[in-house]
């Protein structure tokens, strides 16, 4: 952050207040206000994000590793090993003479005896679900991270992009905001209002769209999927079908 700062502020006094401002948040005025707005409406235009932006990347990042670690440890605890159940069916597979006539037997079969009970297909479909309710919260902490009021943010800000309206008047990411600053000195407590550069949200506002539209086709293409999953899951003729076609 690079702040343009009076005449009278030394180096020292200059990293200061970018320092401060940094960390105390800064506020966003359009450009075609003439004046700066009041406390209450700077207070509502502040901009809290841009510090923790790394941390909220790892935060993402550390959600979408639950379902897999579910997928990794529930098996574990349940005495099922998939690793185990592929090996010993390629052997299986090896020793039979009509491997298709042997595996629709057995997949009628075990439809018939354990209809209901397949803990492992279980197991997937709710690391499936899980896959899909982390989605659609990132969608809601995006949101609420990023204070917008755009029920479809991403879609909103590209298309503000499209139509020529840029973060001067729209305000998201803003390259250039305001920070207010007091300074004591000699007893005397002076307050100054700081027009600041925010290089980094030339940055955030490209991160930010990618993740918004990648987390968009991540929802349609984990629906359609747990959908299937589910249908293979409760329609026997499906569940047979699936498994001869793997071999």
């Amino acid at each position: 952050m690079q702040c343009w700062t009076p005449n009278q502020f030394t180096g020292v006094w200059e990293a200061f207040a970018e320092q401060y401002c940094f960390i105390e948040n800064t506020y966003f005025v359009p450009w075609q206000d003439s004046n700066l707005p009041d406390v209450e409406t700077r207070e509502d235009r502040e901009m809290i994000y841009y510090q923790w932006v790394p941390f909220l990347l790892i935060i993402q990042a550390l959600f979408f590793c639950i379902p897999r670690a579910y997928w990794i440890i529930y098996p574990s605890y349940s005495g099922l090993t998939i690793a185990d159940m592929i090996t010993a069916a390629r052997k299986t597979g090896k020793k039979l003479e009509s491997a298709d006539q042997a595996l629709e037997q057995v997949a009628l079969t075990n439809w018939q005896a354990h209809r209901g009970s397949s803990r492992i297909f279980n197991c997937y479909l709710v690391m499936k679900l899980l896959i899909l309710i982390n989605v659609i919260l990132q969608f809601f902490l995006l949101n609420s991270f990023l204070n917008t009021a755009y029920t479809f943010w991403g879609w909103g800000v590209f298309w503000d992009m499209v139509n020529g309206r840029h973060w001067q008047e729209s305000g998201h990411f803003p390259r250039v905001s305001f920070c207010d600053i007091n300074v004591r000195e000699l007893g005397n407590v002076h307050h100054w209002s700081l027009q600041c550069v925010l290089m980094v949200n030339m940055f955030n506002e490209k991160i930010f769209i990618f993740l918004w539209f990648w987390f968009a086709f991540l929802l349609v293409a984990t629906t359609f999927d747990f959908v299937v999953w589910v249908w293979r899951r409760f329609d026997g003729q499906s569940r047979i079908g699936f498994i001869m076609d793997l071999l």
